[in-house]
């Protein structure tokens, strides 16, 4: 299906008095093909995704500003759609260039957009200050980046690349490989069924339920990973400057390495030793006959290996 169709726009500009805010509300309509392809790249504010009708994808744009300049700054907002194959690049951007100068408090300027897009196809979100939240039960491949601002994705019917330079990342349930990077702030997630690769400067990582293998580090901060009962993959996890904290199912066939720097490894399991030089900082054996390497490394913290039934997970 050729992607171009002119699209639908109602514009509207209220202003309800000197020291008010100004708004523009503005909504755009474009045809797709068949699990398309859609890049949304908007130069500020939030992008919230849900779902449409198959074959269509509508942007409904809301912004608001205050001050003397409000009403320049809203008219400066562009919306510019670019057709190609099946799939639609949609960039939200400012014409001109001009830089705001004033006393005291800064005018309020603010601009959010919802996304919606058919229940299969392919995501690249970009914002450079905004917050990007995906609807549950979207199928494809995501691919979100903010450069201020939290990522949320809901249950994702595929793979996930997120990254934010400052804000955390909040990944409910991937079906497919999921790459995550924050530099400021937490990355946690629900339950990912492929590989994940995560990684945390400053802040700390979470995963509930792993299913494959993980790859994750945190410069300062912890890592808490629950494994699947069936471990089927490796698992490498560094903590710099916190702690590893591992939940692992008793009846897990796996192999451990496990070493703190300047803390203890302590478990709950009783492992089989492989390493005749075991001490209180460094564990090397095998569970249930062995299986999946698992290598846990604090270097100023702890790790941490508990017992906690998965109960066929």
């Amino acid at each position: 299906m050729q992607a171009k169709v002119p699209s639908i726009l109602a514009a509207i500009l209220v202003t309800t008095g000197v020291s008010a805010a100004v708004e523009r509300i503005e909504s755009h309509e474009w045809l797709v093909g068949d699990a398309p392809i859609v890049k949304v790249e908007t130069f500020h504010g939030s992008i919230r995704v849900e779902r449409s009708e198959a074959g269509r994808v509508e942007l409904d744009l809301r912004a608001q500003a205050t001050g003397e300049r409000a009403e320049k700054w809203l008219n400066r907002i562009a919306v510019k759609a670019d057709p190609f194959g099946a799939g639609l690049v949609v960039r939200v951007k400012q014409e001109g260039w001009s830089v705001e100068f004033g006393h005291g408090a800064m005018p309020m300027r603010d601009l959010d957009l919802v996304l919606k897009v058919p229940a299969r196809c392919n995501l690249d979100l970009k914002s450079d200050q905004g917050s990007i939240e995906v609807a549950d039960d979207i199928e494809g491949n995501m691919r979100a980046r903010v450069s201020t601002g939290d990522i949320y994705f809901g249950r994702v019917l595929g793979s996930v690349t997120a990254v934010t330079r400052s804000g955390d990342l909040v990944i409910a349930r991937t079906t497919g490989d999921l790459s995550a990077r924050s530099y400021f702030g937490d990355v946690r997630v629900g339950t990912v069924m492929g590989q994940a690769d995560l990684r945390a400067d400053h802040g700390n990582i979470d995963v509930m339920h792993s299913f494959g293998g993980i790859s994750a580090e945190s410069v300062k901060g912890n890592i808490t990973a629950g494994m699947s009962r069936r471990v089927s993959a490796e698992a490498r996890l560094k903590a710099s400057a916190g702690n590893v904290i591992v939940d692992l199912d008793p009846e897990s066939a796996v192999q451990i390495a496990a070493a703190s720097n300047w803390g203890k490894v302590r478990s709950a399991h009783n492992f089989e030793p492989v390493d005749a030089d075991n001490t209180a900082s460094k564990l090397r054996g095998s569970l249930n006959g062995g299986g999946p390497l698992l290598t846990l490394k604090a270097n100023g913290g702890d790790v941490l290996i508990k017992s906690v039934p998965t109960y066929g997970m």
